[in-house]
């Protein structure tokens, strides 16, 4: 899943259009599955470094990227794993139909505030 969803900040239309499409496919699964106790949700971390997909990312990219992150920083495979690890618990058992955001945009969108 990726967070170009919430903000396209990298010109990438078809890759986001997909996700758009996976984000919207998981809260349907949410609410048809839910009755029968089959949670769905989704983990947007952004750009997860270093990976086999994003190794080829060029290096102004992924400066733009971290211009817009709240932690100054690239997800790691291992920032990634505990939200996952989290959404696979019990501790996440009454959650269903969400997504999970990485950088800082799934925050600002709720807050209405403008990317810096």
């Amino acid at each position: 899943m990726s967070n170009l969803v919430s903000l396209p900040i990298v010109p990438y239309n078809e890759y986001t259009t997909a996700k758009s499409a996976l984000v919207g496919y998981s809260r349907n699964l949410a609410a048809d599955l839910g009755m029968v106790g089959i949670r769905v949700n989704c983990v947007a971390p952004g750009l997860g470094y270093p990976t086999s997909a994003s190794e080829e990312t060029p290096e102004e990219v992924k400066e733009m990227i971290i211009s817009h992150t709240t932690l100054t920083r690239i997800a790691s495979p291992d920032d990634i794993a505990g939200p996952v690890l989290f959404l696979a618990s019990t501790w996440s058992r009454f959650m269903t139909g969400q997504t999970l955001c990485g950088w800082r945009i799934c925050y600002e969108i709720e807050h209405a505030m403008p990317p810096k």
